[in-house]
């Protein structure tokens, strides 16, 4: 009976190895599934590794497929002008994505692909700008120099009053 167990178990192990195999095999025919597939689970150092291996294996002919990674990247990155320039390198990549909007869109598409933090949220940088204050004044400034005011500026209670 106990032979009987091992058998089905070592034959339950070869069948799993056949599988791996076929995926792996799978994954050689397409190398940009396993970096979809890490990119959609992925912990932050797994993903930044992704995009290492990612670089080097795109062609820089490919220009869609690098921007597509530096998007991704630019997502993950928590730092403004780091998101910033990777978002810069994806329009060089590939000049369809330059347009705001189509950037944004590219960004969003990657974003639902994205299961985990970090990257499950759209950057700020699509989102808006700081807001425009209103300082109440003409030229923005929130004291504007007397001149502009239509005022005179009255002496410095330190200066010395006339000429020296």
């Amino acid at each position: 009976m106990a032979t009987r167990w091992r058998r089905i178990g070592l034959v339950g192990i070869f069948v799993v190895g056949v599988l791996i195999a076929v995926a792996i095999g799978a994954l050689r025919l397409r190398p940009s599934a396993a970096a979809d597939a890490i990119w959609a689970n992925g912990d932050e150092e797994s993903v930044r590794k992704m995009f290492r291996a990612e670089l080097d294996r795109i062609p820089e002919s490919d220009g869609p497929a690098r921007a597509r990674v530096f998007i991704r990247f630019g997502i993950i990155d928590s730092n403004p002008d780091g998101q910033a320039a990777l978002f810069a390198q994806a329009c060089v990549a590939d000049p369809k994505v330059c347009d705001r909007d189509r950037l944004k869109k590219a960004a969003e598409r990657e974003v639902r692909a994205r299961k985990v933090p970090p990257g499950d949220t759209l950057p700020l940088y699509f989102i808006g700008h700081h807001p425009a204050v209103d300082s109440g004044t003409p030229g923005g400034f929130p004291n504007p120099p007397a001149p502009v005011r239509g005022e005179q500026s009255s002496p410095a209670p330190h200066a010395p009053a006339g000429p020296r």
